[in-house]
């Protein structure tokens, strides 16, 4: 049964200080009728399950570092949204336009070609 401690602790005429592991195969054992503090978090299964008979209901901050990391998966499965949207294109900076609106732009251009040739022409005039 293994803690680390969350705050300083006396023990066994000793201080020791936050992070220090204690229990069992350490350089400081638990004696008989030892209980933990809030200030210790388990380390092991043993040490859990202690903790809970000590102090029902109470809970331990969580110490995997990595449990924080979203998982992304791997390739184009990824299992967390990105952290940051993509940003959309702007239809004017494509370089590779495709051919439905090659085609658009030049319908467009003729038409407008069309439209000012027509207004370049000089109107009949009504006569009565």
């Amino acid at each position: 049964m293994k803690f680390r401690l969350d705050a300083q602790h006396y023990m066994n005429d000793r201080l020791l200080e936050v992070g220090h592991i204690i229990g069992d195969e350490t350089d400081v054992g638990l004696p008989d009728g030892w209980v933990p503090s809030r200030q210790m978090t388990p380390l092991d299964d043993e040490a859990k399950a202690f903790f809970s008979r000590t102090f029902p209901g109470a809970t331990y901050p969580e110490r995997d570092p990595t449990k924080a990391i979203p998982l992304r998966g791997t390739g184009d499965s990824a299992r967390a949204p990105p952290l940051v949207p993509p940003k959309p294109v702007d239809p004017a900076l494509r370089v590779a336009t495709p051919q439905a609106e090659q085609e658009a732009v030049l319908a467009a251009q003729k038409k407008a070609q069309e439209d000012a040739a027509k207004a370049a022409q000089p109107k009949p005039t009504e006569k009565k």
